[in-house]
């Protein structure tokens, strides 16, 4: 059944197709008769207006010719014109360069000048810096000797009367113990 069904489609479609392509090709054929006789007039047409051309073109090219004359003689008068302007031009554009270089070797100079004047700034600020830095270890330096000193002075002031005390303790110590001696040898022990 299905081979059936496959056959009457494939006969359907081809009558169809040709068909259309019947009908195509006497629209074409209709068409292409029509064509030639419309390019008939159209030739037609055509071939008059190129005569009326050729003489509305003579006059044309008279006027052309007349016009390019005058045109010359302008041309000449633009064209000096043009030489002087561009002669002004370079002139003017050789002061423009010397201006220039010589604002860009002010710049230099300028920048140069800036340049060694920071340089000679950052020189006196790192002077500055390391003299401040120096006074302030000079003033640690003294402070810490200063103290130093001071105490050693008050421990010898302090050893100095702890010796002396010693040394009148140990006299009297002395002095007693002779006293008492003495006496012991004056009672005969």
């Amino acid at each position: 059944m299905q081979e059936n069904a496959t056959g009457l489609s494939e006969q359907n479609y081809g009558n169809v197709y040709n068909r259309a392509y019947g009908a195509f090709n006497d629209t074409q054929n209709r068409n292409a008769g029509l064509a030639g006789q419309a390019y008939g007039q159209f030739a037609d047409t055509q071939n008059r207006n190129i005569g009326l051309a050729g003489q509305d073109y003579g006059q044309f090219a008279d006027t052309q010719n007349r016009r390019m004359n005058l045109a010359g003689q302008d041309y000449g008068r633009f064209n000096d014109t043009m030489n002087r302007n561009v002669g002004l031009a370079g002139q003017d554009y050789a002061r423009f360069a010397d201006t220039r270089a010589n604002n860009l070797g002010l710049y230099d100079r300028a920048y140069g000048n800036y340049r060694d004047t920071q340089g000679f700034n950052l020189n006196l600020a790192g002077m500055g810096q390391s003299a401040a830095a120096g006074q302030a270890a000079a003033g640690l330096n003294y402070g810490n000797q200063a103290g130093g000193l001071l105490t050693d002075q008050g421990n010898a002031n302090a050893a100095g009367r702890v010796g002396s005390a010693n040394a009148w303790s140990g006299a009297m110590g002395n002095i007693a113990n002779n006293l008492t001696l003495q006496e012991m040898l004056r009672r005969g022990y």
